[in-house]
């Protein structure tokens, strides 16, 4: 775990047996995983952590993640993992991610936003330019060549031609919590593979994964999740470009709280 002169977090991560599927394969939360484990761990070395910020009346949030996989990494391996703040955009923080073969390979890359709350004022974002001693932004360089931001994520309804594939209700447990008081991230995307037919999920792999977390949710609300695809043919397609929503049910109406757009390809293209 070391910070360089740019401030550009590196560490090192095992691939263990309860990281991967029945093929050997990385689970795809453990990108995810991983993501916000390093951006916790610079954060927390810069003195501005979740629990660090918290006690200022403060938080992080992260609200949006597009990941780019260009091969699995399996059981047993190493993997090298790079992350950096980039450039702030308005309320955004935005922050790169490589992930590493202990060979140099390039395995993934993600942007993600992150957002500051104020804990005392109603949870409204706080621009993030407050912590430059503490986390200096890495500029844009041949290293590090990410743009600090990307279009808006497609919402479900406004997806041409789109055809409901899937429809799933999760059970929210204990588990799915966070320390922010809220369910964690990764919940929803687990919700989501969960919501997939298996045989689809034993056949393809998925290659880019564009998440939005709109709103937070609790243990208690009650969650619907739709899959779809302009293609109704998705599930049996080499190239799969999966949308899915989730909801959350207020009084008398569904109040989407994330989208997603997932691409998917044949396992044996990505993985072991």
């Amino acid at each position: 775990m070391t910070i360089d002169e740019k401030n550009v977090f590196h560490d090192t991560y095992l691939c263990t047996s309860f990281n991967v599927d029945k093929y050997y394969n990385a689970y795809l939360e453990f990108f995810f995983q991983l993501i916000q484990d390093v951006a916790g761990n610079h954060s927390y070395l810069r003195s501005c952590s979740i629990p660090q910020l918290q006690k200022e009346g403060r938080t992080w949030v992260i609200v949006r993640s597009v990941l780019d996989i260009f091969r699995y990494p399996s059981w047993p391996s190493y993997v090298k993992v790079e992350t950096w703040p980039m450039p702030p955009n308005k309320y955004n923080a935005p922050r790169g991610t490589y992930i590493d073969s202990e060979h140099g390979e390039r395995l993934a890359q993600c942007f993600s936003n992150w957002c500051i709350l104020d804990l005392e004022h109603n949870h409204r974002p706080v621009r993030p330019d407050f912590l430059f001693d503490r986390l200096p932004v890495v500029n844009k360089d041949a290293d590090h060549p990410m743009e600090n931001q990307i279009p808006k994520i497609p919402f479900f309804d406004d997806v041409e031609e789109m055809m409901v594939l899937s429809e799933y209700k999760p059970h929210l447990v204990s588990r799915d919590g966070d320390y922010n008081g809220h369910i964690n991230n990764i919940a929803y995307l687990r919700w989501i593979l969960d919501s997939l037919p298996e045989d689809f999920l034993d056949s393809h792999l998925a290659c880019h994964v564009d998440i939005s977390w709109l709103k937070e949710t609790h243990l208690e609300d009650q969650i619907t999740l739709r899959s779809g695809s302009s293609d109704k043919n998705a599930f049996s397609s080499d190239d799969a470009l999966i949308h899915s929503q989730i909801l959350r049910s207020e009084e008398d109406r569904q109040v989407p709280v994330c989208e997603a757009t997932i691409r998917w390809k044949r396992r044996e293209a990505l993985g072991i």
